[in-house]
This record gives C-alpha cells, structure tokens and sequence, in this order.
C-alpha cells in the first residue's frame, strides 16, 4: 500500500514539474511575441483606458469613445481650473458622472463574471481621478508594457518594475486632451505634491 502512494505521489511531482516547464516555455514565446507587436506599436491591453474603444477594424487600434471622452475632457478642465483631485471627484459624483469601472459595465466593455467586481467602483475618488490626469495616451502616447503577464496559465499579471522593457511611442493615437492642456496639468500636479512635500517637512 505505502509502494502505490509513493509512485502516485511520484507521478503528480513529475507531472508538476512538467506543467511548470511548459508554463514557463508558453509564457515565454508569448512574451517574446508581445515584444514585436509593442514594438510596432501595437495596443495589448485587455481594458480600453477610459474615453476609447478599440478599432472595429484592427483591435490592436484605438479610436474615440465619443461619450467617455467628454467626460475625460472635463476631468482635465476641472484641473485646469485649479480643482484638487478630491474636488474634482466630488464634483463628478455630484453630477452623477459613471466611474471608468461603472461606464465599462453599462457599455458591456466586460466579461460577465468581472461585473459585481466593477461594481464596487461605483464612486469616484481622487486616486481614480489623479490617474487619468498622469495618463499619457490621452495626449496620443502610448508607454507600452507597464505590466505583464507572468504566466500564462494563471494569468497573473504584475507591475513591470524595469524587469521588461517598456515602450514609449507618441502620437501613437487620435489623443483626446491636447499636448500643451496635458503638459500644463502636469506642471500643476507636480507643483502642489512638492508643495506638499515642503509642508510636511515643516511640520
């Protein structure tokens, strides 16, 4: 009896060992062809950011979302106009304005079984709203594999920290937000977190 549970128990190391080799060989040609396709320039990402849609004719393209976009514009305007991250949430709320998470649900942007995860983010926050003023591709860029997939059977996916290259391309896409609106905006985030950095330091 003891015999036959060490050779199964030999038969699922071995066979663990075997689909660890084989994740790691799959996930890295997958990688490797991700590498070409970003380096063309084209678009991976499973969501869309807010404000675009991809290409019906090459999914691998960006075009306009023609209501999502205003939103964003607005967002960008309101920051323009001196507003806090936290007001400008606040001020999304109160106009009733969808989430980035909500807006993707209604449109069907997402696979049945993420909805009641998205859900959850049915409230704009200033974290929502400081990362779609940092995000490069409403300008028309794109910087390419800031995350990746580790394996391609779990589906993990991480933060890339400088273990893979990254890809920056401009005018990569039709950009909702003007360059020099985008530019100024970003002068204005950077001038209040060193504001605030400078406060906390005389605290």
């Amino acid at each position: 009896m003891q015999a036959g549970n060490d050779v199964r128990g030999l038969e699922v190391a071995i066979k663990n060992i075997i689909n660890a080799s084989y994740s790691r060989d799959l996930s890295a040609k997958i990688a490797a062809a991700d590498h070409v396709m970003q380096k063309k320039g084209m678009y991976l990402g499973g969501y869309r950011p807010f404000g675009f849609l991809p290409d019906p004719n090459d999914c691998h393209k960006l075009i306009l979302d023609p209501v999502a976009s205003q939103y964003v514009r607005l967002i960008f305007e309101l920051a323009l106009q001196g507003n806090r991250t936290g007001t400008i949430a606040k001020i999304l709320n109160e106009k009733k304005i969808p989430t980035p998470a909500a807006y993707h649900v209604a449109e069907n942007h997402v696979y049945s079984e993420q909805k009641a995860w998205d859900l959850q983010r049915s409230h704009w926050t200033s974290g929502t709203v400081y990362h779609i003023l940092k995000n490069e591709k409403y300008v028309g860029d794109a910087l390419l594999q800031k995350t990746f997939t580790v394996d391609c059977i779990t589906h993990k996916v991480v933060k890339n920290n400088g273990e893979r290259p990254m890809y920056l391309i401009t005018d990569h896409h039709t950009p909702i937000i003007d360059r020099d609106t985008f530019n100024r905006v970003q002068q204005e985030i950077a001038r209040r977190s060193s504001k605030r950095k400078i406060s906390d330091h005389t605290k």
